[in-house]
This record gives structure tokens, sequence and C-alpha cells, in this order.
């Protein structure tokens, strides 16, 4: 059954015992449920147990909240971290942050399209591990490269980070030769 809260007092009065109601009370959508009703001494019902109501739709917003700042805290950490961090699912990039783009010098979007072969992604472990990245421009960009097991929607992933290095390993050959 469905009222509106103007009748739930009504409702609570009536023959509505053992059984589940639902109402809207204060803009939130309520399931109420009447365990019994016993007359009183002048005639009027009084519900007595427990009234146990749930407030479906307020709850349904502060989940809904809390996911959007939990999607939200992942998105900045995710597109703001210093390294390149592409996810693969299934053969796929199923997700990157821009230093990703900035590194590959692709779109997103062509980024999306693309595989782990197609950008020469070599299997990594957790640790890091110098790696040598050629592009079809013929740069050649020093990484260090390192992946981890994930899962994305339900399904096994890898995420792969991906730290240029090619301005410490140049400061490096600087210091060397000012050694010399």
């Amino acid at each position: 059954a469905f009222w509106h809260a103007d009748i739930v007092p009504v409702l609570l009065m009536g023959h509505l015992a053992g059984k589940t109601a639902a109402a809207v009370v204060y803009g939130l959508l309520v399931a109420v449920y009447v365990k019994w009703i016993e007359p009183a001494a002048d005639g009027e019902p009084v519900p007595r147990g427990t009234l146990e109501i749930l407030r479906y739709q307020e709850t349904i917003r502060e989940t809904r909240r809390e996911l959007a700042t939990t999607q939200q805290r992942y998105r900045n950490l995710f597109d703001n971290i210093v390294d390149a961090v592409i996810v693969l699912a299934g053969g796929r990039i199923f997700d990157l942050n821009p230093r990703a783009e900035k590194l590959f010098g692709r779109s997103r979007e062509e980024l999306l399209a693309s595989s782990a072969p197609d950008l020469g992604l070599p299997e990594t472990g957790p640790e890091f591990q110098k790696i040598v990245l050629r592009f079809g421009d013929g740069r050649e960009v020093p990484l260090e490269a390192a992946s981890v097991e994930i899962e994305v929607e339900g399904h096994p992933a890898r995420m792969v980070t991906l730290r240029d290095v090619s301005d410490r390993e140049r400061a490096e050959a600087e210091a060397r030769l000012a050694m010399d």
C-alpha cells in the first residue's frame, strides 16, 4: 500500500497491524511496519510494539553522495599522480591518466583504442625496472615500469605505472661528464 504522510497517523490507528505500508514523510519514501495496535481506555487505537522506519530514499541519497565522493577522490589521485598510469583489462586499455597521454603524445581516445602490444608495453612485475620505450616517431624514452594485478568491474586487470627518467638520466650523465 502507498499513502501520503497526512494519512500515516490514520494508518497507524487503522487495520495495518502486522503489515507493511509505504508512505511519503517529509519527502522521504519510508516503509512502516506496525507490529500491533491496541485500543486505549478512551477507545482510540494506540500502536504498540515497534515501528520500524526504513528511509530508503535518504539511504540511497547518502550512498550516492559517498560514491560520488569516493569516485572524485579516486579520479583526483589518478589524474594528478606524477607517473603515467595505464589500466589494462582484457588486453585493451581500460583507463589512463593525463600523464600517459602526455608520455605517448596521443589523445585519450586514441590510447583507449589501443592494446598493450600496440604501445610496446612490456610485461613487468610490482618492482620498478628500467625499460626503453620506442615510439613510432623515432623517440626513445627511458622509463621505470612496474605493474600490479587489480580488479576492474569484477574482472582481472593490470595497472601499469610508467615513470619517465630521461631528465634524471640526463642529469646523471652531465654530472659524470663534469667529474671527468
